[in-house]
């Protein structure tokens, strides 16, 4: 086998053990938040951690309305930056940022750019996720 092959395994087995460090946790709360979006953001930061990707934006935009449903929807269970299990902590979130205004409208080295979005990060399994809402209006 070819040393791209060993990689290749390597990397599957990388994520099944992180697949199985917070799946029973995940499955505890996945579906059990009030809002579409809350739920949404929940299953993004956890395939966002599987898949070793520590920055995620949830596609689509949402009201400011929308934001501040899913933060309460997440508060029926825990507290801005406590832990929500014992591998997913530190759970908080900002509702909204001019991410153009505060100069960090370039997304990486890319010609896209950011506008206004809410951030929801918590620590998955001892890696912190971050997962960007955008909004509209």
């Amino acid at each position: 086998m070819d040393d791209s092959g060993s990689l290749d395994k390597a990397a599957a087995k990388r994520k099944e053990s992180r697949e199985a460090l917070v799946q029973s946790d995940f499955n505890q709360y996945n579906g059990n938040f009030s809002t579409d979006t809350a739920n949404s953001i929940f299953s993004l930061m956890k395939s966002s951690f599987v898949s070793a990707n520590k920055n995620a934006t949830l596609s689509g935009d949402r009201t400011q309305a929308e934001v501040n449903a899913a933060i309460k929807s997440f508060k029926v269970y825990i507290d801005h930056g406590e832990d929500l299990t014992d591998n997913i902590t530190n759970f908080h979130w900002f509702r909204k940022q001019d991410k153009a205004a505060a100069g960090k409208g370039r997304v990486g080295d890319t010609l896209a750019t950011r506008a206004v979005q809410a951030n929801f990060i918590a620590t998955w399994g001892g890696v912190t996720i971050n997962v960007h809402v955008d909004i509209n209006g």
